[in-house]
């Protein structure tokens, strides 16, 4: 599908992902980058090729370093007021580039992180996979 066409940002990213965000029925596959870093600057074009020829899933980037609010939102060890032996952000940063994804099938919620190779390939199958498996909360 086509790459998401504005960075997800401390206003829309809660609007945008998540159970009542409006892509919760799409799966989405976000890369969280830092401008000039090595390895994001390496994948940032791949990535964004990818999401202009990949059918299963819209890709969206966020930049950490301009998004502080989003930032101490996500790596927040706050508890989720339903579930309290779960943190309210279901994963933290603690290095980038990180690619994590959000499944439709299970209401848009944070599915998994991405593992493989930094390639259109992989980044093709992970998008296909997204939802296959139980969630697991971090």
């Amino acid at each position: 599908m086509v790459l998401y066409p504005n960075l997800l940002n401390e206003s829309n990213y809660s609007k945008k992902l998540g159970l009542n965000g409006d892509l919760a029925r799409k799966n989405v596959v976000v890369m969280f980058f830092r401008e000039g870093c090595g390895h994001c600057d390496h994948l940032k074009p791949t990535f964004i090729e990818a999401g202009k020829s990949d059918p299963n899933a819209i890709y969206a980037l966020v930049d950490t370093a301009n998004t502080p609010a989003l930032m101490d939102k996500v790596n927040s060890s706050a508890r989720h007021p339903k579930y309290p032996d779960r943190r309210l952000s279901p994963f933290t940063i603690q290095g980038v580039p990180l690619v994590v994804s959000y499944a439709a099938n299970k209401g848009g919620r944070f599915y998994s992180k991405f593992g493989g190779q930094r390639t259109e390939e992989d980044l093709h199958a992970y998008s296909a996979g997204i939802g296959t498996a139980p969630i697991t909360f971090v």
